[in-house]
């Protein structure tokens, strides 16, 4: 484990702007364990329910019970969810210029952009690519999420991803607190 967390890096002086219970979840010191709830929007269309599969991304549900973990890996972090009996894990590290992000699981990865503000953060995925190699931006899905702090104290997150065609890949939105 080396250096400031990924997000402190990625945004710098603004991730000081964020609230507390966002940098809390965002600043593992080795990890963070959250537990909450989370609906599921599950992948519409046979092309998205494969895909889906493939990400290990849930299946639709309601109220369920929400387990996050999120840990310190070398230079970058570890995050495991698992949203009833659905898990999956994706590795995030800091991109190359300020407000960046790299999101991979496995074999793919997201080049994301982070924008930060006093509420919270937004991503957008920038670019892909598949095995290392760059892939069309056109085929890249498309994504809408963010985390927040929600009115009670808790961390809110709401996350909804696309396919460019095909439809609806898994759309999430819940709340945690760290254990």
């Amino acid at each position: 484990m080396t250096g400031a967390p990924v997000f402190a890096r990625a945004l710098g002086d603004d991730f000081g702007r964020l609230p507390e219970c966002v940098r809390t979840v965002h600043a593992p010191e080795p990890h963070v364990e959250l537990r909450g709830a989370v609906d599921v929007e599950g992948a519409s269309g046979a092309l998205a329910r494969i895909v889906a599969r493939l990400f290990g991304f849930p299946g639709s549900a309601a109220g369920v019970e929400a387990q996050v973990r999120i840990e310190r890996a070398g230079e970058g972090e570890i995050w495991t969810r698992a949203f009833g009996d659905a898990r999956f894990v994706s590795r995030v590290r800091a991109g190359a210029g300020p407000g960046t992000l790299i999101e991979r699981f496995g074999p793919f990865s997201f080049d994301i952009a982070l924008a930060a503000n006093e509420r919270g953060f937004a991503m957008e995925v920038t670019g892909w690519r598949i095995f290392g190699v760059r892939a069309p931006r056109a085929l890249a899905p498309r994504s809408n999420a963010r985390g927040f702090a929600r009115d009670d104290g808790a961390y809110g997150f709401d996350v909804a991803i696309d396919l460019p065609f095909g439809g609806r890949l898994v759309r999430y939105s819940g709340w945690l607190r760290p254990v």
